[in-house]
């Protein structure tokens, strides 16, 4: 019996989910955009706490509260020193809402403080849909979780969206222009409701392994146990519930599906392959379509991926050992950094065809033409795995001119120059997820 099955039994009989905490708080909001400074006549390694720059500030946030600029530059909060962007969002992290905080900042030369009491992260609202900020508890972890659903009383379908690898949070009241709430606002205005989950250690979520730190079978126990809240929630048809998998959420779907069955699994710009398999293909196909690599520098890059991906995913070597022997291969080993080992090591181990061969329900596969991240192929090699057991159940369709991130662009060549994430979410996405359910009785 695997890791996933073992924590799922003992889990379920000590009692320990619990939908719905909804007085899980709202995280402190600072909202101010910053930027990395160095004081002049310092050198640019100097992290000595000389502040960070503020390039912007949200209206409605504490850093408006406080009267903060763009322009200042922020060296302290509550008399601790900030060095870099990250210090401070940590520090705001360990405090709540309400808390009475000072800030002491330079502009024009003068140095300023001024306390004031932190701001609550704003919540999404939509016109003619209603957004819920709930939760859902599982083990020590209390899980925000925001619903997208529809005015209309009565039991819906629905669909719980599944996120990929990266440690992001899915809270985007400030950014509601991303493909996330665009997806699921689409998919709320056709009748259905849509849950989002944060993971440990993002937005409001409370306890639990945090998210960098979280191996893969614990994080899709997390989402299987998300999923069975949205299953049990009154305006929800449990009979109609779907997953949409984003990038490695499609890996996850049929994973949790074996727990907690759905209707239908959609995924955009997932994996269909070994990991180690995955991760040689998309690094050759990466380095034709956005490095535009000559063939032979292709053929070293991908021999030291292949030797990387051995000595890591098979030999279980860490990073540092690695990279003591091959200092080279910092550049491949930077692509697995943002996750702890156990993580790639239990999706290496995954039997990813066999996934989806056991699952029942219907199959939708998307992938983004402009998508370099994950290989084309992905999408036939699902199908082909699922039509030799289960034919006709699995559908392939190519999103034209959408990147790994659900936006539309162009050109390819627009997508690659975009570097201010300029582009908007394709919404070519959610016609086609919903054209596909509409089909599932």
């Amino acid at each position: 019996m695997n890791i996933f099955r073992i924590i799922l039994i003992v889990t379920l009989l000590m009692g320990f989910l619990r939908e719905g905490m909804a007085q899980l708080p709202r995280r402190a909001f600072l909202g101010v955009k910053l930027t990395a400074y160095t004081a002049p006549g310092t050198s640019p390694d100097a992290t000595g706490g000389s502040g960070v720059r503020i390039e912007y500030v949200f209206p409605q946030s504490t850093g408006a509260a406080a009267g903060l600029q763009a322009g200042d530059i922020l060296q302290k909060i509550n008399d601790t020193p900030v060095s870099t962007p990250a210090e401070a969002v940590t520090m705001i992290r360990k405090l709540r809402t309400g808390d009475a905080t000072l800030f002491t900042y330079k502009r024009a030369d003068q140095v300023q403080s001024v306390k004031v009491p932190l701001q609550a992260y704003p919540q999404e609202s939509a016109p003619g849909l209603e957004t819920l900020y709930e939760s859902v508890s599982i083990q020590q972890a209390a899980l925000r979780t925001i619903i997208t659903r529809p005015l209309q009383p009565g039991r819906h379908p629905a669909v719980l969206f599944i996120t990929g690898a990266s440690c992001y949070s899915v809270d985007l009241a400030q950014d509601t222009a991303a493909a996330e709430v665009q997806l699921a606002r689409q998919l709320s205005r056709a009748g259905y409701v849509v849950m989002r989950v944060e993971r440990p250690g993002l937005g409001d979520s409370q306890g639990g392994t945090p998210c960098e730190q979280c191996d893969f079978n614990t994080e899709a126990y997390y989402f299987m146990m998300a999923l069975k809240a949205l299953k049990a929630r009154t305006d929800v048809d449990p009979r109609r519930v779907f997953i949409f998998g984003h990038s490695m959420g499609g890996v996850l779907g049929p994973m949790i599906a074996q727990q907690e069955p759905v209707a239908g699994i959609a995924a955009y710009g997932t994996m269909g392959r070994p990991f180690a398999e995955y991760l040689l293909a998309a690094t050759r196909e990466q380095a034709v379509r956005f490095d535009g690599m000559r063939q032979d520098s292709i053929e070293r890059y991908v021999r030291m991926m292949f030797d990387f991906t051995a000595r890591f995913l098979t030999l279980h070597q860490s990073m540092e050992q690695i990279l003591k022997e091959r200092p080279a291969y910092q550049e491949v080993a930077s692509t697995l950094g943002f996750r702890v080992p156990g993580y790639f090591w239990q999706l290496h181990d995954l039997p990813v065809a066999r996934n989806w061969q056991t699952f029942s329900g219907q199959t939708l596969i998307l992938w983004g033409e402009y998508d370099y991240v994950s290989h084309p192929d992905e999408g036939e090699t699902i199908k082909q795995a699922i039509d030799q057991v289960r034919p006709g159940r699995c559908s392939v369709v190519t999103i034209p001119r959408t990147d790994h991130d659900m936006d539309a662009h162009a050109s390819f060549a627009e997508m690659l120059a975009d570097t201010g994430n300029t582009a908007a979410y394709n919404p070519a996405i959610g016609q086609a997820v919903l054209k596909w359910m509409s089909g599932i009785k």
